[in-house]
């Protein structure tokens, strides 16, 4: 419930931003020459790195290398992709870091309208290190339960349930 109640508008956004990324992709894909020049450029491999690209964009880093294994995407395409998504993301970072300077920093509502800043010192080795142990036991897990196919879905279900079950003040310290 508090997950909900603190994650909704985040959610809403994380979807329609999802779905805004798969209608421009599946537009891209359809209108122009997108199509023609990914084919011509690395044959049937083209379609899966524009698929693996567009689950990246809404996923993350590790999407791009389950879709391409998924997919049975070539070494060579593997790596063009990636290639292409670290040049667009040397014009990306620093084009917002420019939109954003200037402007003060995200704050966290506690409650009753108070803000707290995040500060740096949160930050220790010990939470790390935690951290790195849940996130490698659960990927044990998921790959013990699902076997390697299936490693990283049962890993993700796995750590969502974990957050939703676990009562917030067990979790709250490792924020």
């Amino acid at each position: 419930k508090s997950a909900r109640k603190s994650c909704g508008p985040l959610l809403v956004s994380f979807l329609l931003a999802s779905l805004a990324t798969v209608l421009a992709c599946t537009a891209a894909l359809t209108i122009g020459p997108t199509k023609a020049m990914l084919t011509s450029a690395l044959g049937a491999d083209g379609i899966k790195v524009a698929a693996a690209l567009m689950a990246k964009n809404i996923g993350g880093g590790i999407n791009y290398f389950a879709v391409a294994a998924a997919l049975g995407m070539g070494p060579n395409a593997v790596a063009a992709g990636i290639c292409v998504d670290n040049i667009f993301a040397l014009l990306y970072f620093p084009a917002t870091s420019a939109l954003g300077s200037g402007r003060p920093d995200v704050t966290r509502d506690v409650g009753g309208g108070e803000h707290v800043e995040r500060g740096a010192n949160e930050f220790t080795v010990e939470k790390v290190s935690i951290l790195l142990s849940l996130s490698t036991f659960a990927a044990w897990v998921g790959r013990l339960i699902g076997g390697k196919p299936n490693a990283l879905p049962v890993s993700t279900l796995l750590t969502v349930l974990g957050t939703t079950v676990f009562p917030s003040q067990k979790i709250e310290p490792l924020r």
